[in-house]
């Protein structure tokens, strides 16, 4: 996988993160 996905993936890992918190 490249880095783009790869960043994309976490983004989206963190953001569910984030909004489960909220």
């Amino acid at each position: 996988m490249d880095w783009i996905s790869r960043c994309c993936f976490y983004i989206e890992q963190i953001m569910s993160l984030a909004a489960g918190w909220g």
